[in-house]
């Protein structure tokens, strides 16, 4: 292949010919025409991006030709076009190249994969409206072609893999993201490998001190925890061999996050986390039915048991019921040699393609559409389509709602009759009864959960048999609200609430204009809802919204006379309520100078505070720490320590409001802090350690709780 661009070394060149090579190489499952418009691709691609670089220096074509090369051989998706549309992926968004381009050469369905990508570009990068377009964009495209999906997860493990390059700001907010919804999406489409990656580079920047500490406490260790794990594989070797199964077994160390996580859950130390390690056993005997399968997998884990005893709580049994991704496999902790506990997962050959395949192994060309061929991710992609679907509910609401949908786990309920529900971890007897039909859920007022009588917010667990009971005069409440975590159940109530409410206006409305046409009569006034009267009315009850003003008295929670009385009072005084309305023209920038006094492009953090801000609550910066700063619309700039996970939904939500901080180092500023003291108990410890404080560091102190353990 010649190269014949300008601004490009012979190294470069060189470089350019070894990656086309490698793609070509791992693109072997393509046939000869395929390879061919591969090839064009690359051409193409190269060619419009011509020498232009990225922020570390590095020739832009490198970044596509990763994203390639991470859709084949780390996700596994063995379809030319979707080596084709990641090669193009960024060519409409940053070159001359235009979708109609595309399609003219390399069709209609590769156009569609690159300008879905296209609209994806920008999914945090504007206000909450538009925002939110974008968000419902990226995951309509999964049950639309989940090629854009994939590409788009390629596109960012490799931007996190480069992360380096890019300004402080931009990697806390790249984090941010990744963390909140790349990582999780990436679960539950059972890319796990890059979902683990993805949380371990979002860390890297997010925290990086725990994240370096714990990173190097696990290479320190790391000799031994081969070792150990090579003399807790020899007898399950043996035993496999003897039964003459044919096997592979992997090593594995638990993830960075997992082991913080379970550090925070349990405080404890790094030392006290006791299931660190982990092996895999794959099953490679042919099998001809899935029963057979079920069968090998019990018998690997009867096996292990019988060498290794098995902790009580820790069996996973993902084979009857697999997860609602597809995996399907065995997970048991056991205890081996020196008192540890090591996890073993125990699946075939077929079931580890598929785990490791993620949505490829599920999704087959039905009709003309790539579309997914298993019932359990149709019932997920339902329900995120019921949420995307209900416009009442605000960006934010929309994003915690999917976010949750998307990091849930699930759990296997039955009626009565026998059949099987799926339905969320947490999930309530409300969840369960709209599962079943709208009006069961509308109608109840009560349940039986395994033959006991049980309100309709308690929470479900699996196994569990339940029996809605219903009464024809029931009808959703506003609480309701509160107890599902469905986004069927919550647009159910949401609808049936919304009927209510407009009976319940028209109602309001009929009696309030009833109210006014009098007083007008009698007084000679032309009072309406408009009038400043009626408007002073509506703000010392903290309304802003009439039809909330008529739904109230619709529903009786405004008192009539109230209305009277008060326009009684105010007859002779007619005020008119100032509003402030926000220019939509005007700029941030001119916006944060004009409402909270940012003068420069960096919010210098002193003892004199000419700027609004205030330090959160959540995580408590104090000097010294690593802060962020985020101007949340309407409250000001809150300041941070990126590391909090409230900062981090912030960046997600309010990344393009993110503003450059810095503190003053001569600064004299107080803060409320907290400090825990570890010891061994003593009389007079308690004073001595008060008169420190406040004595020799001149420090007030606001509260002190003292807990003894174990008497030290």
């Amino acid at each position: 292949m010649k190269i014949a661009l300008p601004g490009i070394t012979e190294e470069e060149k060189k470089q350019i010919k070894k990656v086309y090579k490698q793609l070509l190489k791992a693109c072997d499952f393509a046939s000869f025409f395929q390879r061919r418009k591969i090839s064009e691709a690359f051409k193409y691609s190269l060619e419009a991006h011509n020498n232009t670089r990225r922020k570390s220096g590095e020739l832009y074509i490198f970044h596509p030709v990763a994203v390639a090369m991470i859709v084949v051989e780390e996700i596994g998706l063995k379809d030319h076009e979707a080596v084709i549309a990641a090669l193009l992926h960024d060519s409409v968004e940053d070159t001359f190249v235009t979708v109609e381009d595309i399609e003219e050469r390399f069709g209609k369905t590769v156009a569609n994969i690159v300008e879905g990508l296209t609209k994806l570009s920008g999914v945090f990068e504007f206000g909450s409206s538009k925002q939110l377009e974008n968000f419902r964009r990226l995951l309509l495209t999964i049950s639309e072609d989940i090629r854009v999906v994939l590409i788009k997860l390629a596109d960012r493990l490799h931007n996190m893999r480069t992360l380096d390059s890019m300004k402080k700001e931009s990697q806390l907010k790249i984090a941010s993201e990744t963390r909140t919804l790349y990582a999780p999406l990436a679960h539950r489409l059972g890319l796990y490998n890059i979902r683990r990656e993805l949380s371990e580079l979002a860390m890297k920047y997010l925290e990086p001190e725990i994240y370096e500490e714990i990173k190097s406490k696990i290479e320190k260790e790391q000799p031994y925890f081969e070792e150990y794990l090579e003399n807790f594989i020899k007898p399950i070797e043996k035993s496999l061999k003897k039964e003459k199964i044919k096997f592979q077994i992997q090593k594995r160390i638990k993830s960075i996050p997992s082991i913080w996580r379970k550090m925070q859950a349990r405080n404890i130390s790094f030392e006290e986390v006791y299931d660190l390690l982990a092996i895999r056993i794959i099953i490679n005997n042919k099998f001809r039915t899935r029963r057979q399968e079920i069968e090998a997998c019990w018998k690997v884990y009867t096996l292990i048991t019988s060498i290794y005893p098995p902790h009580p709580e820790r069996l996973r049994d993902w084979l009857s019921r697999p997860k609602s991704t597809g995996y399907e496999a065995l997970h048991v902790t056991v205890m081996g040699p020196e008192g540890k506990w090591v996890e073993v997962q125990i699946r075939t050959k077929r079931m580890h393609e598929a785990a490791e395949k993620g949505p490829v192994a599920h999704w087959k060309y039905k009709e003309g559409k790539f579309q997914p061929d298993d019932p359990q991710i149709e019932n997920w992609i339902t329900l995120i389509r019921e949420a995307l679907e209900d416009k009442s509910i605000s960006p934010e609401e929309l994003w915690e709602r999917i976010h949750k949908e998307i990091n849930v786990e699930d759990i296997y309920v039955f009626t009565p009759k026998g059949d099987m529900i799926i339905l969320p971890k947490d999930a309530t007897v409300l969840d369960f009864a709209y599962k079943i039909h709208t009006e069961i859920g509308n109608k109840a007022i009560a349940a039986k959960i395994n033959f006991i009588p049980k309100p309709l917010n308690t929470k479900l667990k699996s196994g569990d048999i339940i029996e809605v009971i219903t009464a024809s005069n029931s009808s959703p409440k506003p609480e309701w609200l509160n107890y599902v975590k469905t986004s069927r159940a919550r647009k159910k109530i949401r609808e049936a609430l919304k009927n209510q409410r407009k009976k319940y206006i028209q109602k309001g409305k009929e009696l309030f204009d009833r109210i006014i046409n009098n007083i007008n009569q009698r007084e000679n006034l032309t009072l309406s809802i408009e009038h400043p009267i009626i408007k002073e009315l509506l703000n010392n009850l903290k309304i802003s919204d009439p039809e909330e003003f008529y739904m109230r008295i619709g529903n009786r929670s405004i008192d009539l006379n109230l209305i009277k009385n008060f326009i009684e009072e105010k007859r002779q005084m007619i005020a008119k309520i100032r509003k402030e309305v926000l220019d939509p023209t005007i700029s941030l920038d001119e916006m944060l100078r004009k409402q909270y006094g940012v003068k420069s492009d960096e919010l210098i953090i002193n003892d004199t505070k000419e700027v609004n801000y205030y330090f959160a609550w959540c995580c408590k910066p104090v000097f010294g720490d690593p802060i962020v700063a985020i101007q949340e619309p309407y409250k000001g700039i809150s300041i941070h320590r990126p590391d909090c996970p409230e900062a981090q939904r912030l960046m997600t939500s309010y990344g393009y409001n993110m503003i450059k901080v810095r503190w003053d180092k001569d600064a004299n500023i107080e803060f409320l802090a907290e400090i825990k003291i570890t010891g061994q108990d003593r009389i007079g410890m308690l004073k001595d350690i008060v008169a420190t404080i406040t004595d020799k560091m001149h420090v007030s102190i606001r509260s002190i709780v003292i807990d003894v353990d174990n008497e030290v």
